[in-house]
């Protein structure tokens, strides 16, 4: 139930903040697509006629590099913003470089983390593929469900960055002890509401004119709704801050 309750404080976070929402999601994803295209329109002129492979790397390195800045940009304002009341200024999502870096340096710190504990896990599924794919269907549920619940009792060091307090992995563990279920409850509605949305997809995008706008609008305010929860992780765990 608990872990329902920081569902829906999130989800409510995201609505009753929506002009904020529109603040982080709308000048990112113009930014982006500004890039996008003065990336392209500069390597294809370079090139003249048709790119070379090389300019298609570089140009595609560019974009995913712009692309994970305004992301991680993105979330870190957020995370700011609800926590610090850190509004960035006129109709910008505050831009701090130094939290930033910090967010990148734990994320990349916690995935490194969840690669190391993948590994004893995929062991265990390589000696159950002995027992068939069926077995190996189910295996694969569970190990991916145990990752998922690790990285939500972890997560919490990446708002903790992006507000320049730092946490400790084995801080942040502790922190989250006696949420298991809530933790749980949240792992299973996230994913619940990703497989609706993906399932989706195809007829929000099938759309006249406004489909694909529609639709990545769409996994925005849900990418929105993702981060509030480790936002809410913070704030209720940490902070001790009320749900109500």
């Amino acid at each position: 139930m608990h872990g329902f309750i920081i569902f829906k404080h999130s989800v409510v976070m995201v609505l009753r903040n929506f002009p904020q929402v529109l603040k982080t999601i709308l000048p990112l994803s113009a930014i982006g697509a500004l890039w996008v295209l003065g990336v392209v329109g500069f390597f294809g002129s370079a090139a003249g006629k048709a790119m070379s492979s090389v300019q298609i790397e570089l140009s595609a390195g560019a974009i995913v590099l712009m692309f994970f800045t305004l992301l991680v940009w993105g979330i870190t304002a957020w995370h700011r913003y609800v926590l610090l009341e850190d509004r960035g200024l006129f109709f910008l999502p505050a831009f701090r470089i130094g939290p930033m870096m910090s967010y990148v340096a734990h994320f990349l710190l916690l995935c490194l983390l969840m690669i190391v504990s993948v590994i004893p896990f995929g062991i265990f599924l390589t000696i159950g593929s002995a027992a068939g794919p069926m077995m190996m269907v189910v295996m694969m549920f569970f190990i991916v469900i145990g990752v998922t619940f690790c990285f939500y009792r972890l997560v919490i060091i990446l708002p903790a960055a992006a507000i320049g307090k730092p946490l400790k992995i084995k801080e942040a563990w502790g922190q989250t002890t006696g949420a298991e279920t809530a933790i749980l409850v949240l792992v299973l509605l996230s994913s619940l509401v990703s497989f609706l949305l993906e399932r989706s997809a195809d007829s929000i995008a099938a759309i006249p004119v406004l489909g694909l706008p529609l639709f990545l609008f769409v996994q925005g305010v849900w990418g929105m709704v993702q981060v509030s929860v480790i936002t809410t992780l913070y704030g209720h765990y940490v902070e001790g801050r009320s749900l109500s």
